[in-house]
């Protein structure tokens, strides 16, 4: 598909979202600072699922950023918890990912919406993914599970850590469809062909008109697909890294299953065996903790510290 639109256009036109709750408060900013380095002209919003995040992060009166309580959502959709007395909390965070890039169409329906987990980290500019999504109604990255790992494919074809949006009508009526499909069930669980939030894309994806798969070469990067790629890694003079895979740099790594159980004490969930045994993820990890630990110590100084603990997003 020949691209028509600039990268400064989309840019200007693109709003990042993320939600999460206290415990992931710290990864979500430094998520956001990591992006906000290539995007800074860009607007951001962080929905807040308690009064602890909220108060925070509008302490902070961080740029271009507006953060968002999830009550909004729930009176805006006239949906809440309440109405899901089954679903612990993580499967109700679930349940409302459609639901807040939803209220962001409605409360910015010009906008192109690129939701992205709070566990994202960006190690250089999103440039290159945007260009090459910016044409299309919707983009899912996929998980890009190696053969060996293929049974892993009953969690969907992509992963819900980043999806965009393009202000389209099919690409509404695509969220719309999302929308119905968490609140029917939303679990922490396979069952059938459904898994949370995130395996309803396979379904949401062969509805769009103009839809764009991307490969997790640049981005996506996680514990089950990396190995699979070269990976590089250049130390800068500045004590940051770049991470090159397969010759391309690095956008953006998916931390998930990292867990502060408490101030300085941090622990992974890594359940791949070539991501427990490679030095490259540990050294890759390590510098992700080592950030997290620095903001975190920036938050105590500002008695910003909202609590520790092990919920998690993906």
């Amino acid at each position: 598909m020949a691209q028509t639109l600039s990268l400064q256009t989309l840019v200007e036109e693109i709003c990042f979202v993320t939600y999460f709750n206290r415990y992931y408060l710290r990864k979500a900013l430094l998520m956001y600072l990591s992006l906000r380095r290539w995007m800074p002209t860009s607007n951001y919003r962080f929905y807040c699922y308690d009064d602890r995040s909220f108060t925070a992060i509008s302490r902070l009166a961080l740029p271009n950023l507006t953060p968002i309580k999830i009550e909004t959502v729930e009176s805006w959709s006239g949906i809440s918890h309440d109405f899901f007395s089954d679903r612990s909390a993580v499967e109700y965070m679930f349940t409302m990912t459609p639901l807040v890039i939803r209220h962001t169409r409605e409360c910015l329906p010009h906008m192109r919406i690129v939701y992205v987990d709070s566990d994202y980290y960006f190690y250089s500019s999103p440039a290159p993914v945007l260009k090459k999504v910016g044409d299309y109604d919707a983009s899912f990255v996929k998980h890009g599970f190696p053969p060996e790992y293929e049974y892993l494919a009953e969690h969907g074809t992509y992963n819900v850590g980043w999806n965009y949006f393009s202000p389209s009508i099919n690409a509404t009526q695509a969220i719309n469809h999302w929308c119905l499909r968490t609140i029917e069930w939303c679990y922490d669980k396979i069952e059938g062909e459904r898994y949370a939030d995130q395996r309803y894309l396979d379904e949401v994806s062969k509805g769009i008109d103009l839809f764009c798969a991307v490969e997790p070469i640049q981005i996506g990067l996680a514990e089950y697909n990396f190995f699979q790629h070269k990976i590089e890694i250049i130390r800068q003079a500045d004590g940051d890294i770049q991470i090159i895979s397969d010759g391309l740099p690095v956008i953006a790594w998916h931390h998930h299953g990292v867990i502060e159980e408490a101030r300085g004490k941090v622990s992974a969930r890594i359940n791949i065996k070539e991501a427990r045994e490679s030095a490259i993820y540990h050294e890759i990890y390590a510098l992700y903790i080592n950030k997290l630990g620095s903001l975190a110590a920036k938050l105590d100084g500002l008695n910003l510290c909202p609590g520790y603990g092990n919920s998690r997003r993906g």
